[in-house]
């Protein structure tokens, strides 16, 4: 996430920016860079609801590209404490772009990018960052996907040494006992 936000920063042009995941209820920052008042401000935040009029709650309503050319004529921007407001007064927020990440139509989290000086972004850039929100998608399933092989070959595992207990150990069922206390503990 990190490579794809500093390779889609510089190809639109932007100062600084964000990728975020959504898990159902938080907003989680997965890759963050920029000015340093701006990155202490979200590590500050932690997981986070996704404030209103923010980024991420438009795309909750559906939007899949935000894209504001300047913030101070933006309602939302203005809405007091507001995180498009701290993003104006911390970061020097005035242009701003955010695609979603979306598998099937439910929204996994977004790209963000901004610029401190009012520069709409071209139809090029929204489509190169709409690119890179399906790759980010993409390896997100790839990781999801990765994860769950290999808990199933760890659960696998775990009964194949409990099976080979239990034939070594005929009428003893101790060891059998001790075996799946060990993997399930493990496992869990």
């Amino acid at each position: 996430f990190d490579a794809m936000l500093e390779k889609a920063l510089g190809l639109c042009e932007a100062t600084y920016g964000h990728l975020v995941t959504f898990d159902g209820e938080y907003i989680h920052i997965e890759a963050l860079t920029g000015d340093p008042r701006l990155v202490n401000h979200f590590h500050n935040m932690g997981p986070v609801r996704p404030p209103p009029e923010s980024v991420v709650e438009r795309m909750l309503r559906g939007e899949d590209v935000v894209h504001i050319a300047d913030t101070a004529d933006d309602a939302g921007s203005r809405v007091g404490g507001s995180l498009l407001q701290a993003l104006a007064e911390v970061g020097g927020t005035r242009s701003l772009l955010g695609v979603a990440l979306r598998k099937e139509r439910v929204l996994l989290g977004a790209i963000v990018v901004y610029r401190q000086e009012v520069r709409p972004f071209s139809d090029k850039q929204i489509a190169l960052l709409q690119n890179f929100a399906a790759q980010a998608v993409i390896a997100m399933e790839n990781a999801r996907l990765i994860t769950e092989t290999r808990e199933a070959l760890e659960q696998q595992t775990a009964t194949a040494d409990v099976l080979q207990v239990i034939n070594s150990s005929p009428g003893d069922l101790a060891p059998v006992f001790d075996a799946m206390l060990e993997k399930a503990l493990r496992l869990c």
